[in-house]
């Protein structure tokens, strides 16, 4: 079962993890020292949230970051992701 929009499904995927994912913020004040945020649920590509937000590819500085799926506190995706049964 998919919690991600289709388009996390599009192209040649092989079985790609779910995963915990944050990308940095920016604005012109914080340009050199960006603030993170919260760890959303991704699967597939990578390139959509449970929660449907976009993920911002920005590979310079090390965002977006990948972690296990216990580092995932987003509100909304916890919420999608306690829908889903133990065995998937």
């Amino acid at each position: 079962m998919h919690l991600c929009c289709d388009d996390c499904w599009t192209g040649e995927i092989d079985d790609a993890e779910p995963r915990a994912i944050r990308w940095a913020t920016r604005d012109l004040a914080r340009e050199m020292s960006p603030a993170w945020g919260k760890f959303h649920y991704t699967e597939g590509n990578g390139l959509f949230t449970a929660c449907g937000v976009p993920v911002v590819l920005f590979e310079v500085d090390g965002s977006p970051q990948e972690k296990e799926l216990g580092r995932v506190d987003c509100r909304r995706c916890l919420a999608r992701m306690s829908r889903v049964p133990a065995n998937g």
